[in-house]
């Protein structure tokens, strides 16, 4: 890692919080504190961490709210008690990078956090590139040049990483129903172009003022052929109201990494 990790640390127990970062900066991590969700999202306004370590409960709410602000941009580690189960599966689906049974070895918290911090520091080589279209597996996000970014279902992240891997050639619709969804794939089921309707509709959201970007592929169908992303300047995706599609999705702002 060529620089100190900056860990911010939300918890609403003053004592507990300053404790853990006082042993986090003796193990060289760089270390800021907030005391409620909202003195969070002020902090990351000005500046970004590498990672946020959280507490369960928070004075204005729980880490849900806390996860659903930054779970996509940063990694969240969430400290939950040792013997609850549920509320440390609650964390993993709602986006959290890891959660840590608490009490915790402190060189073994030092080291999960630097973990989840060389994970998304490395996150921007493992991306697939299209032009200006990447993919994140971390994340199952898709960006545009800019890093906005829209959220993918598991079927349409497998599907995208298939026609990225694949890109000017015609894929046939069973091969990308294998991907994406796996097993026998039945000829007359319009799963696969479903599937790429909401797919491209999501892609389209990434596009930018006027519904144009120069450089950002497009999903194109083939009669006969099944699909192909084709780089920018090709067919256009359908437009809204054809095959499920009922207009872009919303785009959250990403941060480079």
């Amino acid at each position: 890692m060529t620089s100190l990790p900056h860990v911010l640390i939300v918890s609403s127990a003053e004592p507990a919080r300053s404790a853990k970062a006082a042993r986090l900066r003796d193990r060289r991590f760089i270390v800021s504190e907030a005391e409620s969700i909202d003195a969070a999202a002020d902090f990351v306004q000005s500046v970004t961490p590498d990672v946020i370590l959280t507490s369960e409960i928070l004075r204005d709410g729980d880490c849900s709210s806390l996860l659903r602000l930054f779970a996509r941009d940063l990694p969240v580690s969430v400290i939950a008690p040792g013997g609850d189960a549920e509320a440390r599966c609650r964390a993993l689906e709602l986006g959290a990078d890891d959660v840590l049974a608490w009490p915790m070895d402190w060189r073994e918290l030092s080291l999960r956090l630097t973990k989840s911090v060389s994970r998304w520091r490395g996150r921007e080589d493992r991306m697939l590139r299209a032009g200006d279209l990447r993919l994140d597996p971390l994340t199952r996000t898709a960006f545009n040049a800019d890093m906005a970014g829209v959220r993918l279902t598991g079927a349409e992240f497998e599907a995208l990483r298939l026609l990225m891997r694949n890109p000017g050639r015609h894929l046939p619709k069973g091969q990308i129903y294998r991907a994406a969804v796996g097993g026998a794939y039945n000829a007359d089921s319009r799963a696969v172009d479903l599937l790429m309707s909401k797919t491209r509709r999501k892609l389209r959201a990434l596009e930018g003022p006027g519904g144009r970007s120069q450089n950002l592929p497009r999903i194109v169908a083939a009669r006969g052929a099944g699909y192909c992303l084709q780089q920018g300047g090709g067919p256009s995706a359908p437009k809204p109201g054809k095959t499920g599609d009922s207009g872009p999705p919303a785009v959250s702002k990403g941060r480079g990494v």
